[in-house]
């Protein structure tokens, strides 16, 4: 009884369980995240389906069809296809700099820091 009056009180300060799960919404939980990213794989795999088919067929009824809202393909179709070698310096930068100030910086700070070295952050 010890052992899982331990494991509720883990459970309950949010931490994963070390033994095999007791209830039955902690065995679906598992098996929920998976579907979850199968979904998102799927709904990616939508968004390509609508581009590639959007010369032949309306948007809305490719949407509708696949069960999709437009505003969210609108939203898909609206952000960059790749990142930029410079967005992906600034954001090292913007870790390292954090990194140096041991956690503790927060925005303002980091903008400072960052602009003290020569880019410029708004």
């Amino acid at each position: 009884m010890d052992k899982w009056v331990r494991q509720l009180k883990e459970e309950r300060q949010g931490k994963a369980p070390k033994a095999s799960p007791m209830t039955p919404e902690q065995i679906e939980i598992p098996e929920l995240k998976k579907k979850l990213a199968t979904l998102d794989v799927r709904l990616i795999e939508q968004f390509s389906l609508i581009e590639k088919l959007k010369k032949s067929h309306s948007i809305t009824t490719l949407c509708k069809e696949l069960g999709v809202h437009r505003s969210s393909s609108k939203y898909w179709q609206r952000l960059p296809k790749s990142i930029s070698i410079e967005l992906i310096k600034l954001r090292f930068l913007i870790k390292e700099v954090h990194a140096a100030s041991k956690s503790s910086a927060g925005t303002r700070s980091i903008a400072g820091m960052v602009t003290a070295q020569g880019i410029p952050l708004s």
